[in-house]
Parts: structure tokens; C-alpha cells; sequence
């Protein structure tokens, strides 16, 4: 088997270990090896990406590392929980390298983000009914937060890739903010909104024909449609208001401050600098992971973590903020915007659902690097 055909096995592997829940059960040991099958090629195409300088994939690699030997070390009660949030790093982490790989060899063109966006966007769709007809029976009430909007939220940076018809690129931008604002997701409605803000910002931006105008006209109409809708599922929807309006975080408003504290005021110097040791939020809490990037950063690894996550995403952005095209480049500003909302009140780099962006976010960081022209059909 050739170099390339591991990208497609890489692919299939993940939209495999999607459709658990929906074609096999989930969390079964098919699920697992359909993974791991996902992240050993991950791996491969770390090692290789090594043998080419970048900024980026040195940071990536080395938080990657600190996470790794964090996991090693710890011993405490929350074993299959450190597990889990380690195996979350890597899916995050790992498919950055299989872009950035395949990209620097040239061997990714724009469909294969268009049939992962198609794919995923069905498999979303399935696992949106599926979860909430799970929740609606279990809670016996018609108000439930269905987790997977997020997906959808995952799927915009795909979006730019999508063919240049109009018509197609807003029924897919009209899908997503449907089920965005359907699963009643704060955190989903608002990194939603950002991104669904920047990809119609591209359409306006990108359009040179003489046409333009009538576009424009289009995707204002488009964006006064989706407010009204917005506007209009909020005040019919009270449990939806009354979680905007409550100004509570589902339990992060006791977390945050909880776990900044601790850090902030122990006598050791040592746990400033290099934290408490791996998912020791959960030790902090008494069973909570921080459900934000930097805190849960910072109570695991101290000043160091968040010096190295921040100087990660920083490279990032500093390494794809001269991209000559505008689909690039704001694809790419839309997944660092996106990752840093994120970051602000859930967690995006234990979370295996970021596949999409990230993997994306590769083969960007290496078209900027490395100028490598993308096959356009």
C-alpha cells in the first residue's frame, strides 16, 4: 500500500468510529480499534512531519509529549478517566499531523474536505435525533440540551471548501444553524455564530463577478432570516430563555474559581510552575475536570502548560496570517476563532470531535509553509 492510501484509511477509520450509536454500539471495541486504527497512522504521520522544521508542529509535539508523560506519572483515583481525557488529546492533536503530512506531500485536494463535510454533516444529522430521542425519554421532558450541536459547530471550516454554487452554500450554512440552535447548546450558539459570521463574511469577500451585488443582497437577506429565526426560537423557547437569562454556567461559575485558587495561592513553587500533575482538576473539584482549556492547562502543568498551549495556537495563527488567498486564509482565522472561544467555557484539546477542524488546521499550516498549490476541481 502506497504513502497516500493511509490518508483515506485515516478518514475512513474516524467516519467509522462516528457512526457508533447509530450502526453498532457505542463505546464497543470496534469503536476503539476503528480509533486507534486512526491514531497509530496519526502517529506515523507525526513522526514524519518531524523530518521538516516548523514552529507549529514543535509546540504541537512537545504538548503533546508533556501530556504523555503527565499520563505516565499519574497515580490517583481517576485512572480510566485520565485515560479517556489522554486519548481525547491525541484525537485532537494526532489529525493535525495527518493534514500537515499529506498536505506537505501534496496528496490532499479539495475534495477530500467537501465528502468529509457531506458525510459528517449526515452523520451529525443522525446523531442529533439519535441523542435527543435518548434524552427525551430518560427525562421524560421535551426541554434537553442535545451535546452534539457542537458537531455541527465543528463542521463550519469544512464549508469553505464546499463548490462555488450559491445555492448549495447556503442550504449548508441554513443546516447547520438550524440544528446549532436546535440543540439549545449555549457554548454551540455562540462559537456557531462566529463561524457562521466569518464563512458569510468569505462569501462577500470572495466574490469578484459582476454579480456581486446581487449576491450580497442574497446574503443579507440570508443573515435577516436566520436573526428572525434565532430571535423568534428564543422567546418560544422559555427553557432555551431561561438559560441565557439564568447567568449560571452549569456549575462553572464554582469550578473556575475553585481550581484558579488552588493554584494561585499554594506555597509551592514547583506547582505554580509546573501544576499539580495530570487531570488534576478532578483531585481539585472531588470530580470535575475544569470544562475550560486554560484552567484545566494550568492545574495540570502549571505556568509551562499554558505557556506551551498559548505559544502553540499562537504559532498556528502566526504561520497561516499571510496566506495570499482569502479561502484560506479565512478558514483558517475561522478554526483559531472557533478554538479560542472554545476554550473559554468548554475544552477543545481533549475533545475527539475536533477531528474536522484540526485536521483541516494541518493542511493549512502546511499550504502556508510550505506554498504547495492544492489540486482545485
Amino acid at each position: 500500500m502506497n504513502d497516500s492510501g493511509l490518508l483515506y484509511i485515516a478518514l475512513m477509520s474516524y467516519i467509522l468510529y462516528s457512526l457508533q450509536g447509530i450502526v453498532y454500539t457505542s463505546g464497543s471495541i470496534l469503536s476503539q480499534l476503528l480509533l486507534f486504527v486512526c491514531l497509530l497512522i496519526g502517529v506515523y504521520c507525526w513522526v514524519r512531519s518531524l523530518a521538516v522544521y516548523s514552529k507549529t508542529t514543535l509546540f504541537v509535539s512537545f504538548f503533546i509529549v508533556l501530556n504523555v508523560i503527565g499520563y505516565i506519572l499519574y497515580d490517583g483515583l481517576y485512572e480510566s478517566l485520565a485515560f479517556g481525557h489522554l486519548k481525547g488529546i491525541l484525537s485532537c492533536f494526532l489529525p493535525f499531523f495527518i493534514g500537515f503530512h499529506y498536505t506537505s506531500e501534496n496528496k490532499i485536494d479539495d475534495n477530500v474536505f467537501r465528502y468529509l463535510f457531506y458525510i459528517l454533516l449526515i452523520i451529525s444529522v443522525l446523531n442529533f435525533y439519535r441523542l435527543e430521542a435518548m434524552l427525551l425519554l430518560d427525562s421524560n421532558s421535551e426541554n434537553v440540551v442535545n451535546n452534539i450541536s457542537y458537531s455541527f459547530v465543528r463542521l463550519i471550516p469544512l464549508m469553505f471548501f464546499l463548490p462555488n454554487k450559491n445555492l448549495l452554500r447556503m442550504l449548508s450554512v441554513l443546516l447547520v444553524s438550524l440544528f446549532i440552535i436546535a440543540g439549545t447548546k449555549r457554548g454551540a450558539i455562540v462559537t456557531g455564530f462566529i463561524g457562521i459570521v466569518m464563512y458569510l463574511l468569505y462569501l462577500i469577500k470572495e466574490d469578484k463577478s459582476g454579480k456581486k451585488g446581487l449576491k450580497n443582497f442574497i446574503i443579507f437577506g440570508f443573515v435577516i432570516f436566520l436573526v428572525i429565526f434565532l430571535i423568534h426560537n428564543v422567546e418560544n423557547n422559555e427553557f432555551l430563555l431561561s438559560r441565557f437569562n439564568s447567568g449560571r454556567l452549569s456549575g462553572r461559575e464554582e469550578i473556575y474559581p475553585m481550581i484558579f485558587n488552588y493554584w494561585y495561592f499554594t506555597d509551592n513553587i514547583f506547582n505554580l510552575l509546573f501544576g499539580f500533575g495530570f487531570i488534576a482538576s478532578m483531585d481539585i473539584t472531588r470530580s470535575f475536570l475544569a470544562h475550560n482549556d486554560w484552567l484545566e492547562v494550568l492545574s495540570n502543568f502549571g505556568i509551562l502548560g499554558v505557556f506551551v498551549y498559548g505559544a502553540l495556537i499562537c504559532s498556528m495563527y502566526l504561520s497561516i496570517k499571510n496566506i495570499p488567498y482569502k479561502r484560506e486564509l479565512y478558514a483558517s482565522r475561522t478554526i483559531i476563532l472557533l478554538w479560542m472561544a472554545t476554550t473559554i467555557f468548554s475544552t477543545w484539546y481533549n475533545s475527539i470531535d475536533v477531528f474536522p477542524p484540526m485536521f483541516l488546521m494541518g493542511h493549512l499550516v502546511a499550504f502556508a509553509s510550505y506554498n504547495h498549490q492544492v489540486v482545485k476541481k
